[in-house]
């Protein structure tokens, strides 16, 4: 197992190489609930810790889907950053943060997600503020993740899963499909400029507006 830093502050991430996928299977029991992230890929393995504009991003995010759902009575079910791990792909990792909604059924109760009898997550986010090396939407994609909501920094793209198995720019959610994702920018780049109570409730009365 070979080890490299990248350029960064090495609290904030670490890549290894040639790991077996037993010792990462190993590492993420070991590691419980510490807020780190682990994602594997076939003998790649990269190790990091959020920064905090990375965590009020997508906890920003994640306010808007849950008050959505919330105002119009959608069924869904949150599952935060809980690690997703393919033994037949050796793929790994944890979203910043994923819902169910059409297969909210098949995992209500769970306390675990397998994914050789459960199904992936129907919409998982992503904060990718350049601190990621590795590449996490081939891992997705090859674990049939419908849909990926990611944020830059600057821009929140939709991205839905096509019959070849590849991601494509959507203006409108799979899921959520009221929703035009590029007009929840707006919310995001209020913080720090406002409080987040006031920036939410002017999502809310947003959504209020939207056609029923």
């Amino acid at each position: 197992m070979s080890v490299a830093l990248q350029n960064r502050p090495a609290a904030d991430r670490v890549v290894l190489n040639d790991v077996s996928w037993g010792f990462y299977r190993q590492f993420i029991e070991d590691i419980g609930d510490q807020n780190i992230r682990v994602t594997y890929n076939n003998g790649a393995m990269e190790i990091t810790s959020p920064l905090p504009i990375h965590e009020k991003s997508k906890k920003a995010v994640a306010r808007m889907i849950e008050l959505l759902t919330l105002e119009r009575l959608i069924r869904m079910a949150s599952w935060g950053s809980t690690t997703y791990a393919d033994d037949t792909l050796e793929k790994g990792l944890e979203p910043d943060e994923c819902y169910y909604f059409a297969n909210e059924p098949a995992v209500r109760g769970k306390d675990r997600i397998d994914l050789s009898v459960d199904p992936p997550p129907d919409l998982a986010i992503e904060v990718d503020i350049s601190y990621r090396q590795m590449k996490r939407e081939s891992i997705y994609a090859a674990m049939k993740v419908p849909e990926i909501w990611r944020w830059d920094g600057e821009h929140l793209d939709c991205l839905v899963l096509d019959s070849d198995g590849v991601y494509q720019t959507s203006e409108f959610s799979k899921s959520l499909p009221m929703v035009r994702v590029r007009d929840l920018e707006q919310f995001i780049h209020r913080l720090g400029k406002e409080d987040e109570t006031t920036i939410m409730r002017s999502f809310l009365d947003w959504v209020r507006a939207l056609p029923a």
